[in-house]
């Protein structure tokens, strides 16, 4: 199967640079505004080849018989819905209750067909959530959805945290016997990874809200299912996913304690504060991806050990809110040290 990934990646490459042509035809394009990182108007919605390449691998290992028909049912319609509303949303800036509804009734479908998620493991202890599960799901799905569109502020930093979650948490499912599903994981990451080839610094085109509100629904969607199909501890996603969830998070409550308006777009989130600060979009990937590398041991700690689990979360709580406080005292959210 390991072609299959190759022939995905030149896909991605191609059919990205087509969209770019198209976008910059029909004038897609994000433009330079004062809460902007880039300075250029640059083609949008380059995250639309996402979900088309990954429903067409889906489709097509689903003929071949090397996946059954209950992803197909879990996935396509939801992935169909989120990638029209969001690239709708990227050339004509859909109302954000819309965008909320149709995230609302994608996150219930899916996970109502996989039965819920009432059981949740930590280390080597499992707590029995009940319908509460179902809820906690629902609202995890809505908000990664959303804080992953946050979080895309700068050059290749969306498609870099797609790449360590969807790369280490495919392995850990792999592992566990979830050989339909890691592969379908790991082809999302390698169709991103042929979008980064255009989305590195300096951009040539963003991904815009139809590829970060599926990447982010799909980091949780998938890390449910590893835990209900194939008892993989969503904690192992959620330490994979702490530069994002973190950042966004912490971000959001210190904003409404704050006062602000906590819907308006802002430029705030730690990284967004660096690149104030004047560090490179270069500097601060740089930056991400050693934060994320300390994730993945950690991560990798807690699966192999599961005494650890407990452990390697609260260290990768520990890292991430360092990393956070060395940006605050680089650049203070709000006024002056």
């Amino acid at each position: 199967m390991w072609y299959t990934y190759i022939i995905l990646f030149i896909f991605s490459i191609t059919l990205v640079w087509c969209y770019k042509g198209y976008a910059l035809k029909k004038n897609i394009l994000d433009n330079p505004n004062e809460r902007s990182s880039h300075v250029i108007p640059t083609p949008r919605g380059g995250g639309i080849v996402f979900p088309i390449l990954w429903i067409a691998y889906l489709l097509v290992i689903y003929f071949f018989g090397f996946i059954g028909d209950q992803y197909l049912l879990i996935f396509i319609p939801s992935v169909i819905a989120l990638a029209i509303i969001g690239f709708l949303d990227d050339c004509f800036n859909i109302s954000a209750k819309w965008r909320f509804l149709t995230q609302l009734i994608a996150a219930i479908y899916s996970l109502w067909l996989l039965g819920g998620f009432s059981i949740i493991q930590v280390g080597m202890w499992s707590l029995t959530l009940g319908y509460v599960g179902f809820i906690i799901a629902v609202l995890m799905l809505i908000w990664s959805t959303n804080l992953y569109n946050f979080m895309d502020g700068i050059d290749g930093i969306a498609a870099i945290e797609a790449l360590f979650v969807f790369g280490c948490g495919g392995y850990f499912i792999w592992d566990a016997g979830g050989y339909e599903l890691a592969r379908l994981i790991w082809a999302m990451a390698i169709i991103v990874a042929g979008f980064l080839v255009w989305n590195r610094p300096h951009a040539k085109i963003f991904m815009g809200d139809v590829g970060s509100s599926l990447l982010g629904f799909l980091t949780i969607l998938f890390g449910v299912i590893g835990e209900v199909k194939y008892k993989v501890p969503l904690l192992l996603w959620v330490i994979l996913y702490g530069v994002f969830w973190f950042d966004a998070t912490v971000t959001l409550v210190r904003r409404i304690l704050h006062g602000d308006v906590w819907y308006q777009a802002h430029r705030l989130h730690a990284y967004q504060r660096l690149q104030l600060k004047n560090f490179s979009h270069k500097k601060i990937l740089l930056a991400i991806i050693i934060v994320n590398v300390l994730l993945v041991i950690l991560a990798f700690a807690a699966y192999y050990f599961t005494w650890l689990a407990a452990i390697a979360f609260m260290s990768a709580l520990l890292v991430l809110l360092c990393g956070y406080l060395l940006v605050e005292k680089i650049q203070p959210m709000y006024g002056s040290k």
